[in-house]
């Protein structure tokens, strides 16, 4: 079994698991190129489905929540789902900030109520973009590391 680590926005995505749970099912691929010289994160490909499904991974601590939105938006549906009907949008919180300001409530908020936000704009963006099957929002809190 090949081992592979993905170098991503400064963090290494280590690929061993995902490898081994494909069982020959689907491949992965990083930083692959469209032909505007876009680059998603990472892409399962497979050969039951009928284009790659990207994931675009954004370090939540780096981003407000208005910006998240945006590149959920902009980023994984205008750029990177061109030929997918199908897409994630993986977030990860590393500690770098306790919390996010809600441009809407004007609340602080958790990683874990920011991910939920994310999640509730799929609807929206799913009636905004007809031809978007599904949408996933996925987060890990890195911080979480021994909470049961």
């Amino acid at each position: 079994m090949s081992f592979f680590i993905f170098q991503l926005s400064g963090y290494a995505f280590a690929g061993r698991p995902l490898i081994k749970s494909s069982r020959s099912l689907y491949t992965i691929g990083s930083e692959e190129e469209f032909a505007d010289a876009k680059k998603s994160d990472i892409r399962f490909n497979a050969p039951q489905v009928v284009a790659p499904v990207p994931v675009e991974l954004k370090i939540a601590d780096n981003w407000t929540i208005s910006e998240l939105a945006e590149r959920f938006e902009n980023q994984l549906i205008g750029q990177y789902m061109r030929v997918s009907s199908h897409g994630i949008f993986l977030l990860v919180h590393n500690g770098k900030v306790s919390g996010w300001n809600d441009p809407a409530t004007k609340q602080r908020l958790t990683f874990a109520e920011v991910v939920d936000t994310m999640k509730r704009n799929t609807v929206d963006l799913k009636r905004k973009y007809p031809r978007v099957v599904a949408l996933e929002v996925i987060g890990i809190d890195f911080t979480a590391r021994g909470v049961r």
